[in-house]
Order: C-alpha cells, then sequence, then structure tokens
C-alpha cells in the first residue's frame, strides 16, 4: 500500500509538474490516499467480523433455547464457528479466548465485556449491553440475543442494499479520478510542444498547481458523496 502510495505521488508529480523529484511536494496527497486505502481496508474487515459475530450469536441463541448454559453455549458457538471459518480467523481467536477465560471461571458478563472492549464495534458494544442487562435482570436471555441479531442482520442488509445501489456509481468515480493522469499523459505524448509551455515556469506552476488542488478538491467530494453510512 506504501509503494501504491509512493508511485501515485510519483505520477503526479512527473504528469503535473514535469519532474520525478517533484514527488515530494505531493506527498500530502499520497499519504491522504494511503489513508484512505488503509480505512477502506479495515471497514471492509469490520463488516466482515461483524458478520461473523452475528453467525456467532446466532448460534448462541440456538445453544440457549436447547438448554445450554451461557457459557456452554458460547462454546458450542465456536465449535460452530470453526467449521465455516479458518482457524485462524479473528472471530474464532475471539471466541477461543472467551471460552479460556470461562474455563477459568471468569463470569460471562465480564467476558463479554473485555471482548467488546477489545473489539470496538458500536453493534457489538450494543449487544454486549443487552447481554449484561439480561443477565443482571434475569429476563428471556433467549429472546434477547435474537432480537440483537435480528437488528444486526437487519442493518446489514440495509448497508449491502445501499453498497449494491450506489455500486456503479463508486466505480465511476475511480474512474473519474484516474482519467485526469491519463489525459495529461496522453497531452505530453501527443502534443509535447504544447504542454511544454506548463512546466519550468511560473506561470505554469501556479496553473498546474491550481488544477491539481481542484482535482484533490473533486475528489474529496466524491468520496464524501459515495461514503454513505447506516
Amino acid at each position: 500500500m506504501m509503494l501504491k502510495a509512493a508511485f501515485v505521488a510519483g505520477m503526479a508529480g512527473y504528469l503535473f509538474y514535469d519532474s520525478w523529484w517533484s514527488f515530494v511536494l505531493v506527498i500530502p496527497f499520497s499519504v491522504v490516499c494511503f489513508e484512505y486505502e488503509k480505512k477502506e481496508l479495515c471497514k471492509k474487515r469490520e463488516q466482515e467480523f461483524l458478520d461473523a459475530f452475528s453467525d456467532g450469536i446466532r448460534f448462541m441463541a440456538e445453544g440457549m433455547k436447547v438448554g445450554y448454559s451461557v457459557e456452554n453455549a458460547i462454546s458450542s458457538a465456536l465449535f460452530e464457528l470453526k467449521l465455516l471459518f479458518p482457524k485462524q480467523s479473528r472471530i474464532v481467536k475471539e471466541f477461543e479466548r472467551m471460552v479460556y477465560l470461562l474455563h477459568i471461571n471468569r463470569p460471562a458478563e465480564q467476558v463479554m465485556q473485555e471482548f467488546s472492549k477489545r473489539i470496538k464495534l458500536k453493534d457489538i458494544e450494543d449487544f454486549v449491553v443487552v447481554f449484561s442487562m439480561a443477565k443482571r435482570s434475569g429476563g428471556d436471555s433467549i429472546q434477547m440475543i435474537r432480537e440483537a441479531v435480528q437488528q444486526i442482520r437487519e442493518k446489514r442488509e440495509v448497508e449491502k442494499e445501499i453498497q449494491v445501489v450506489i455500486a456503479a456509481k463508486k466505480f465511476e468515480f475511480k474512474i473519474m479520478c484516474v482519467i485526469p493522469f491519463f489525459i495529461i499523459f496522453y497531452m505530453k505524448i501527443a502534443f509535447p510542444q504544447f504542454m511544454k509551455i506548463l512546466y519550468k515556469n511560473v506561470t505554469g506552476v501556479i496553473l498546474m498547481s491550481l488544477c491539481f488542488a481542484i482535482f484533490i478538491g473533486a475528489c474529496y467530494a466524491g468520496k464524501k458523496i459515495t461514503d454513505i453510512e447506516v
């Protein structure tokens, strides 16, 4: 990812300023691109983990329905998760940790709260609050867990529907972010004399800097428009 950001900075420096060394001037832009890619990757992983977690608590609810205690229901959920996900996946490791803590007589409520603090996802934090309330009040834990699972699943379904609707627009946005680079590259190859006046002089540098700033602003605006959260 760092190499990708460096490549973008180098290409931007070459195309907008006709100098590979000018990539230093656009390093802030490449850093922003790097952070954006990193954020998108983290968000994708968080959503995948949340989907896996919803499966885990669904297995818990099913175990409690047939008479398992909370502790045994978590162990049963771990067994089912191992059938769905690789042993090295994060969800399996987290449930293994919870099972281990339960085996050394840590309270289930405390184990779930520690799990929530490690993961730091709002949906999981909300579930742990519901779980703790059910344990303290002695209410219908199974029904509460089922409702929490249903809420998480409904939210994920809405998010997926939104992503499907705007997928084409996101793809168009990515294409539009790349097109200016190709246009300038084509102009440099096809009309070098025409483009020459835009480089190596103060007026040209100011003009290209203005174009680059407009390009960054357009990319930022497009990102905000297509970044819809539920």
